[in-house]
């Protein structure tokens, strides 16, 4: 009770002290600091002082990755048709057949691309290691209209700039209607 524990980053720019707290009646501290951690990996140490500033005890090192950098935003973003007469690449203000198209494109590793149709999150996906990300839909769009857009999150919650929107028409023609003769008229 009483000891006092002094909490020091080590980054790039070498040791500093982040903050100081007092042990509680129950053996406890905690430590709000107002110094910003540097980008980056961090380490930290605390050491336990008496109350006449002798150090009882130093710490293990605690390493913390700080990341405060937006990721890139998404590439090469692409609809595919897989169903009817036309099946590829759709451009934008294409009507398609498709009500469960295949989302795609490239990110950074690690990161979860959201896709957002007319400004509603649809679905998520998880950028592989080798950049690439894919989505196709299990439960078929409703016919409609739509814009279509993605983002990337990384892991420490960054989000990244929105692609270019890709817009769409989700639309069935159905059978086609049947022509036929009924009457001759002379």
């Amino acid at each position: 009770v009483g000891q006092q524990v002094i909490v020091y980053a080590i980054a790039n720019e070498g040791m500093c002290e982040i903050g100081r707290a007092t042990v509680d009646a129950d053996g406890q501290w905690s430590l709000q600091s107002n110094i910003a951690l540097a980008e980056g990996r961090n380490e930290l140490i605390a050491d336990l002082m008496d109350s006449d500033g002798n150090l009882l005890l130093v710490s293990s090192v605690y390493s913390i990755t700080v990341d405060t950098t937006a990721p890139m935003p998404v590439t090469d973003f692409v609809i595919t048709d897989n169903v009817g007469n036309y099946q590829g690449m759709l451009k934008n203000g294409d009507v398609t057949d498709d009500d469960t198209p295949t989302f795609s494109g490239k990110g950074e590793a690690g990161n979860i691309i959201v896709i957002y149709a007319n400004d509603q999150i649809i679905a998520s996906a998880l950028v592989n290691a080798d950049g690439n990300w894919t989505f196709t839909p299990a439960t078929p769009l409703p016919f409609g209209e739509y814009h279509f857009t993605v983002v990337a999150i990384d892991p420490a919650g960054n989000q990244s700039e929105p692609s270019g929107s890709i817009h769409l028409i989700i639309d069935n023609p159905g059978t086609p209607s049947v022509i036929q003769i009924t009457q001759l008229i002379d």
